[in-house]
């Protein structure tokens, strides 16, 4: 995945933090079960927002107003 981000076209895109969970941690404190599985997080790291699976346009704007919402 790091390689796949440093390559264009998302060279430099990507500026948000990306964690990898090698040893499945996260996986099993958050009940992941699909792959992708995003996570938003508020100022306190408090899960808004968790998503499995591919993502729709309706979802993106979901994301989009919680993140709004979120940044102050």
């Amino acid at each position: 995945v790091k390689q796949f981000l440093a390559e264009a076209p998302f060279k430099g895109q990507v500026k948000n933090p990306v964690a990898f969970d090698v040893e499945r941690d996260a996986k099993k404190a958050y009940g992941v079960s699909s792959t992708p599985t995003m996570f938003i997080l508020d100022a306190n790291n408090v899960v808004v927002y968790k998503h499995g699976g591919k993502l729709t346009a309706e979802d993106v704007e979901h994301i989009k107003s919680l993140v709004t919402a979120n940044a102050n």
